[in-house]
């Protein structure tokens, strides 16, 4: 009887960890939407401009948080419990990543999108892999991906940051 109702409250504190998360999760999105609506949606030439895409990923993200509320208030969700996925040896690598993403985020003014992205997928790649990848690999994505995803962009034309003193 006892191990039943141990099982039961880790269950609510589960549901209830879920459903503050989702909360959070959502009110978060908004908040970037807003932030995002207020960038250019369109630039002169009737393309796509910068603030589309934040508006895209966080509708998404929004949209995604009431989808995992509804599921766990309707209980057709996982029955997999939170406390079997959140330990401090789980969750270290995303706050790491999300720390590496920060920082290139604020890198992207000083030293602009390529070589900031650059430096991003190099670390990543390099010192936070599974498996230990060679250096030419690294080296080699860390240029390619990069510099695809800037031509992408630039034949949609949309503008990346970068400072002055760089030629592209």
């Amino acid at each position: 009887m006892d191990d039943e109702q141990e099982e039961s409250r880790l269950q609510k504190i589960d549901r209830n960890f879920t459903l503050v998360f989702c909360g959070v999760l959502f009110l978060v999105s908004v908040l970037f939407v807003l932030f995002s609506s207020k960038l250019d949606m369109f630039s002169r030439q009737r393309v796509l401009g910068p603030g589309i895409f934040p508006l895209v990923v966080f509708a998404i993200n929004a949209a995604l948080a009431v989808w995992l509320a509804v599921q766990v208030l309707t209980g057709k969700g996982s029955s997999a419990k939170v406390s079997e996925h959140i330990s401090f040896e789980r969750i270290k690598k995303p706050f790491f990543l999300y720390g590496r993403i920060f920082i290139a985020v604020a890198l992207l003014q000083v030293i602009g999108f390529v070589l900031s992205l650059i430096l991003f997928v190099f670390t990543d790649m390099w010192f936070f892999s599974e498996k230990k990848l060679k250096l030419p690999f690294v080296i080699a994505c860390s240029v390619i991906i990069p510099v695809t995803v800037y031509v992408v962009f630039h034949f949609l034309n949309i503008e990346l940051p970068s400072p002055a003193w760089l030629p592209f």
